[in-house]
């Protein structure tokens, strides 16, 4: 953790529980990645490599990534789940788009899952080899211009832990408590 040192005098941990947080180290085994532009590419990467399964801990579903996921979860029949804050907000095409790829067919065949959680202030996106992890600044939002990325097992396993966490805590999905953007 002390080449982070920096990063965490800026950031917290949010409520990850004790046991997350003592094995932080696994963050030394990751690529820290600064910058709007470059965690976007992240983010794509992750989805793109997709080839078994797609998890993500997010606070909002973004059009674009949401349409990627979606066309990746009909072309390589991966496994996918994603977890979302109640009141998360949603591309105004988000609606539109789980129309599109009838997402209730995906739930139906297993491919997709999906549940909603109270908070959501760690973030997580992760394939079958690759992850990301983005922390929450002091004052408590996620930041979305900086992640911790890897594919180093020691990480990717930390990651796939603390998803999996968040996942068997999370409450049944439900669509009718998000925002759209207009």
């Amino acid at each position: 953790m002390s080449r982070h040192r920096e990063y965490f005098s800026t950031h917290t941990f949010g409520i990850l529980p004790d046991r997350y947080i003592r094995d932080l180290g696994a963050l030394e085994k990751s690529e820290f990645v600064d910058g709007i532009t470059g965690v976007l590419e992240v983010w794509r990467r992750i989805i793109e490599g997709a080839e078994d399964l797609l998890y993500g801990l997010v606070l909002q579903l973004g059009s674009d990534y949401t349409e990627l996921a979606f066309s990746k979860i009909r072309e390589k029949q991966i496994e996918t789940k994603y977890i979302l804050p109640k009141n998360a907000t949603v591309g105004k095409r988000y609606f539109d788009l789980d129309r599109k790829y009838k997402a209730n067919e995906l739930i139906a065949k297993g491919l997709l899952e999906r549940r909603i959680t109270a908070k959501v202030d760690v973030a997580l996106v992760i394939n079958e080899r690759q992850a990301c992890v983005m922390f929450p600044t002091a004052n408590g939002t996620t930041d979305f211009n900086s992640t911790f990325y890897g594919e180093e097992s020691e990480f990717y396993d930390w990651c796939m832990d603390y998803f999996q966490y968040r996942w068997n805590t999370a409450m049944r999905y439900d669509k009718s408590k998000f925002r759209a953007l207009q």
